[in-house]
């Protein structure tokens, strides 16, 4: 079966959406309230540009501007790419993938009906690949272990406690990354990630110079440690609902797992098996041709 955008893969009801005159504080809890990471700008009902969690981040908060007086027409990706309703999950994985991007206006026809998000992909997208090896009879093998060099090792930051939430999105956007490590002398203490900024502004409107990251980070999260199988690693992202896992070796942070790099494994795993196992077949038919 080839999942499509709708109704397989997108789980928001509705688009969520803003005016261009509205400000980033009122995007900010809107995301919060519908629990997702991005909102359309909407004028004169036509879609003219989007807003991510990753935009309030990088473009606000790292860059010093006031969330209640910003507008978000200001600070938004305009004219942003889109996909059809019937569009198959694979072509939206291209998408991202190749724009680097995590979130797609979905339309039917002409209508906008919704956004659909990479976690939601990566949600249903190992099925598709498992059911097509599964039709093909081939067994799904593959070792994945837990490492810390690249690419987690090169986007590992750390921060210490005391450091200011503007300070740690300024570190994200740097290192082009949506988590940091909070640690004391070499021990793990919190990871502090952009899911938190919105969190924290929506519901307690905190000032990102003057906060510090242990009060609005989470302490003492899930870890893995290098060598352990990526399957752990993925059932304690589902578990937990989050998308980035701190590597820690004998108590000290040594990388940070995100949801992209185990599904950049598994896609990469899968495909190669489905393309063995096509070969296979091809050749099994010329042979009894």
């Amino acid at each position: 079966m080839l999942f499509q955008i709708a109704p397989h893969v997108m789980r928001t009801p509705g688009p969520v959406g803003l005016g261009a005159s509205g400000t980033v504080l009122e995007a900010v809890r809107l995301m919060h309230q519908h629990d997702v990471g991005a909102v359309l700008v909407v004028e004169n009902d036509k879609l003219i540009g989007i807003f991510t969690e990753r935009d309030v981040a990088y473009r606000v908060l790292a860059a010093g501007l006031d969330i209640a007086e910003t507008r978000v027409r200001e600070v938004m990706t305009p004219d942003p790419l889109s996909i059809q309703a019937d569009a198959l999950a694979t072509a939206a994985l291209e998408q991202f993938a190749e724009h680097n991007i995590r979130h797609l206006p979905v339309y039917e026809g002409p209508r906008l009906i919704g956004v659909v998000a990479l976690r939601d992909i990566q949600r249903v997208a190992n099925k598709q690949f498992v059911e097509e090896l599964n039709h093909m009879s081939v067994e799904i093998v593959g070792d994945c272990r837990i490492a810390f060099g690249a690419p987690q090792a090169r986007k590992l930051i750390t921060l210490p406690p005391t450091a200011s939430v503007r300070q740690g999105v300024e570190a994200m956007k740097t290192r082009d990354t949506g988590a940091v490590l909070v640690a004391q002398d070499e021990v793990l203490r919190g990871i502090f990630t952009e899911r938190d900024v919105i969190k924290h502004i929506a519901t307690e409107g905190i000032d990102p110079e003057r906060t510090q990251v242990a009060a609005v980070m989470t302490a003492d999260p899930s870890t893995i440690s290098p060598g352990e199988n990526c399957d752990v690693a993925t059932e304690l992202m589902q578990e937990g609902q989050f998308r980035h896992l701190p590597i820690v070796q004998n108590g000290r942070p040594v990388g940070i797992l995100s949801i992209r790099d185990l599904y950049r494994f598994y896609r990469l795993s899968l495909e190669a098996q489905l393309n063995a196992a096509m070969i296979e077949r091809t050749r099994h038919m010329i042979a009894h041709d």
